[in-house]
Formats: C-alpha cells, structure tokens, sequence
C-alpha cells in the first residue's frame, strides 16, 4: 500500500494519534517496532497514538514526536502537525502556568525584629562569657606562675648559710706589741718600692726576686704606678724617654740602661 492510499483511507476528520495508529498497523508494525526505532517508551507511543498528550512531556515533544512518527511510515508530517495544532494545542496542550502564591506580608515584621533582638542579646551574653573565662584563665595562670617562683625562693633561702656574729676579741689580745726598731728596718730592707711616672705610653713589665710578674702591660701617659715585692727586681721599660722612675724613693735614670728606646736593667 502507497503513502498516498493509506492517506486517502483515513477520514479527513481523523486525528493525528488516530492517523498514525491506523498507518502503523497498515504496515504491519507494533508498537513496539515503533518504539524501538523512534528510541521512545512504548506507553508515550500509545499516548500519542490515543491523542493523550497529557501523559506525554509537553507541546514541544509531542510534536517532534508526530513527525518522527510520520516519517517512519511515509506520512506528511506537517500535515499532521497543522492538524494538531488546529486541534488540541489551543485547549489541552497549552502549558500551564505554574502559580506560587507565596504570603509577603505588607506590615512591619514584629517577628523578625524580636529575633534580631534575640540574637544580639544571645552573642552579647557568649562574648561576656568568653572575656570573664579568659579573665579568670589569665589570673589562674598568674597565680600559678607567683606560686611557683615563691617556691623557687624558698628552697635558695633556706640553702644560704647565717653568718654568724663574729667572736669578740679576747681583751688580752687586744693590744699587739709594736714592732722594734731593728725589725721595721730589716722588714724595709727585705721590701722594694718601684714608683713609675708615666709622659708617655709605655710598655713595662717587672718581675720580683721570686720571679712572680707585678705587671706586663701597657700603661698610658699622665698615669703613675706603684709596684712593691722582694728585690732584686728586673725590669723592661719601653718608650723609656718618657718615663720617670724612683726606687725605694731614689731617683733612677734610665738612659744609661735604653737601647732604641727599650731600658732592661735590673734593681737589687
């Protein structure tokens, strides 16, 4: 059977979901061949083919539907369309509207104030709360710490000894005999005095009779040094142009002991 005879069989006043029922089963197809070669489930085909286009997506579909549907079997697919259009889109196809009525209320909200309120009061009482567990940490820590270095103290206070008040002199000792005559020259004698006038930086170093060093160092201009120990005493004295020295309070001169500025002598 041609396209053109299974278009003349149909009445003029069939609709398209009828149309392509009567063309499937002309061909002899089911509809599940059709649903297979369209990709569609086969429930939207009988929707489609019983014209109820409200189990079906919407407008749109139904009409990509048609003319997939009218191509498979040879039929004029804007015909079937425009018939569709003519037919159900102005009643039961147009799409409705979705309407939300959502309450927006027109006076002041009590409710949201109340809770703005509420809120701060809540965050006010958190913060007192936090600043008064901070205060009471800090002065824990505090305390801990002055409890702490006390016993630090303690035990050191403790370890330091108590001096004790020194003895009183027996009155028997009270008076030392003073030393005679003799002895106060043999203990002069046994005694060297080294005073050093210094006019410029000089470099000196003494040595006693026991070989211990009184001094090995610099010593700088307008300063005066006094040395005493157990002669003989050996001496180096840089710079010795400007230096003066006395010994035992006698003058000693050191320019017959210089060489290149440097005096070693030694005093007996």
């Amino acid at each position: 059977m041609t396209d053109l005879q299974s278009e003349s069989l149909a009445p003029e006043n069939m609709s398209p979901g009828r149309t392509l029922a009567a063309a499937r089963t002309a061909r002899g197809l089911s509809i599940e061949d059709v649903a297979q070669r369209l990709k569609f489930a086969p429930r939207q085909i009988e929707a489609l083919e019983a014209d109820n286009h409200a189990a079906l997506p919407g407008a749109p579909i139904v009409r990509g539907m048609i003319r997939g549907y009218a191509k498979l079997l040879g039929l004029d697919a804007a015909s079937l369309v425009g018939d569709l259009q003519r037919r159900v889109e102005p009643q039961s196809m147009a799409l409705p509207q979705a309407r939300m009525d959502v309450p927006f209320p027109t006076g002041p909200k009590k409710g949201g104030r109340l809770y703005l309120v509420l809120s701060i009061i809540v965050a006010l009482a958190v913060a007192a709360v936090v600043a008064d567990w901070a205060l009471r940490t800090r002065e824990a820590a505090v305390e801990s710490r002055v409890r702490a270095e006390a016993a630090k103290a303690a035990p050191a206070a403790a370890a330091q000894p108590v001096e004790a008040a020194p003895a009183p002199a027996p009155e028997a000792a009270a008076a030392q005999p003073e030393p005679t005559a003799p002895a106060q020259a043999a203990l002069l004698a046994s005694t060297g005095r080294l005073e050093f006038r210094f006019e410029r930086d000089s470099w000196v170093e003494v040595k006693d009779g026991e070989g211990t060093v009184l001094v090995s160092a610099l010593q700088r201009a307008g300063t005066t040094q006094v040395f005493e120990g157990k002669p003989p005493f050996a001496l180096v004295v840089g710079n010795s142009g400007g230096v003066r020295l006395r010994y035992n309070d006698a003058d000693v001169p050191l320019a017959p002991h210089a060489r290149s500025d440097v005096a070693r002598l030694t005093l007996e």
